[in-house]
């Protein structure tokens, strides 16, 4: 029977070295028109070469008035060089981005990161990348075609209900642009990665402990004889809270989390420790309830899992008394390191950070800039790393390694094909489920495989002074 659609341009530009790139997108745009074919919202990719009429006239003006300015959202591919110039313009692509951004249309901006070279038009490239492409635009990057394609698959779901909502470029940009900051919380359940978590506490308590020595002993000269206050935020079971503070004398402990499940086990597990609290709370909507004057806010790989998590960490920084200290650890998968080379690995990595749910595993890096921000600012920052690798490990050793840096990496494609039951997600899910299994044997049974990967500790001060 038939049936109406909305039908949504998407124009395809790139320089000739990214022909092949642009067929592939392509491609991916009609593969998802595939895989959302029960919905009433298709996409049209448009490119000059099967769209453009052949009328007399200046070919670009041909290009820009059929096609650029009858397509509702702009794709734009570079690799190595920016385009052939055209008359005011310094490529043709260029010239397309110029016309769309001033009919106020969103434009998407992926750059290859696969190759360099020393040519006068890869620097032109990089030039006008630098200077231009982070302003006004959504602008990444894609190492492999298999990683661009994913992209683009992802964009394409981001960007319906905002193209569907009539939202201008303004307005797309304002939401999307989270270059910074994840604008959802991710969906991870702890409840079923309790022994990875077990693993990971254990892996990071000395390094927790020399670092929360050091802040304890400050805090402890500012506060004298005082209950020295500490707030735990994204506590879970407990374990983690107690582990890092039962040694500490003359403290108050209130432990918060989101999941009334782990708050009653922290609760049940830990009956006998009086100056320790635990409580059921969603920091991010009931952050007012807090008071106002802890000593301490300590919070581990959680915050990479809130949504607008950089606004999360300056109202929690506002809750510090005078003197007080925030400590945050989060990951970077942006430091990981594997030899020799693999592609499955490194389309595990990619892949499985794009997903709908997934955490942010770059948020380390950002935690200075954070709070470097905040609206009262820190007196002093200190970075602290984490590192781990496989170096001289064993088989068991090399296991627990793989368990806890990849043993999750499945659980969100897996709920999102479980939920869509689109092709599309059930066929990803599949590979990466079949990845995890080939790389944990291999991380296993091959010693002279490396790997290391690193986390990063903030530890800001309000007002630091011995």
């Amino acid at each position: 029977m038939p049936k109406e659609v909305k039908i949504f341009g998407v124009f395809i530009a790139s320089p000739s070295d990214a022909k092949n790139e642009r067929e592939l997108v392509k491609s991916v745009v009609n593969n998802w028109n595939a895989e959302h074919y029960e919905t009433d919202f298709r996409y049209e990719a448009i490119l000059w070469e099967s769209h453009a009429k052949r009328n007399v006239g200046r070919g670009q003006d041909i290009i820009n008035e059929e096609l650029v300015d009858k397509s509702d959202l702009m794709i734009a591919i570079f690799k190595n060089r920016l385009g052939t110039p055209t008359g005011g313009f310094m490529s043709a692509t260029l010239e397309e981005i110029d016309r769309f951004q001033k009919a106020g249309k969103p434009v998407c901006i992926l750059f290859s990161n696969e190759s360099s070279n020393d040519t006068q038009e890869y620097i032109e490239l990089q030039k006008w990348k630098e200077n231009n492409a982070w302003n006004g635009f959504l602008t990444g990057e894609f190492s492999s075609q298999q990683d661009l394609s994913e992209i683009i698959r992802q964009e394409l779901t981001k960007f319906r209900p905002m193209l569907e909502g009539g939202a201008t470029a303004e307005e797309i940009y304002s939401k999307r642009k989270i270059q910074e900051t994840y604008t959802e919380s991710s969906s991870y359940d702890p409840t079923k990665d309790k022994e990875r978590l077990r693993l990971q506490s254990q892996a990071t308590l000395k390094f927790d402990k020399e670092h929360l020595d050091s802040v304890m002993k400050y805090l402890r000269e500012k506060k004298g004889d005082q209950p020295i206050k500490i707030l735990d935020v994204g506590c879970a079971d407990g374990t983690v809270t107690v582990s890092r503070f039962e040694g500490y004398e003359n403290i108050n402990v209130l432990g918060i989390d989101i999941s009334s499940k782990q708050i009653s086990r922290a609760i049940e597990n830990n009956k006998d420790k009086t100056n320790f609290t635990f409580q059921e709370l969603n920091i991010i909507e009931a952050e007012s309830l807090l008071d106002t004057d802890y000593d301490l806010i300590f919070s581990v790989y959680v915050m990479h899992h809130l949504k607008l998590s950089d606004v999360v960490m300056n109202n929690l920084w506002k809750k510090l008394s005078g003197n007080g200290v925030m400590f945050v650890r989060s990951p970077d998968d942006g430091l990981k390191v594997n030899f020799p080379e693999n592609d499955n690995l490194n389309y595990l990595l990619t892949t499985t950070d794009k997903i709908k749910g997934s955490s942010d595993r770059k948020h380390g890096r950002k935690l200075y800039t954070f709070m470097k921000r905040f609206e009262d600012k820190p007196s002093k920052i200190d970075l602290k790393y984490f590192i781990d690798d496989t170096s001289n490990l064993t088989g068991d050793g090399r296991e627990h390694y793989f368990s806890h840096y990849y043993g999750y990496r499945n659980q969100e494609i897996d709920k999102l094909a479980s939920e869509t039951k689109l092709p599309g997600d059930i066929k990803t899910a599949e590979k990466i489920n079949n990845i995890m299994i080939e790389q944990k044997e291999r991380f296993e049974d091959s010693s002279d495989v490396y790997s290391f990967s690193a986390a990063i500790l903030a530890i800001a001060y309000k007002d630091f002074n011995i």
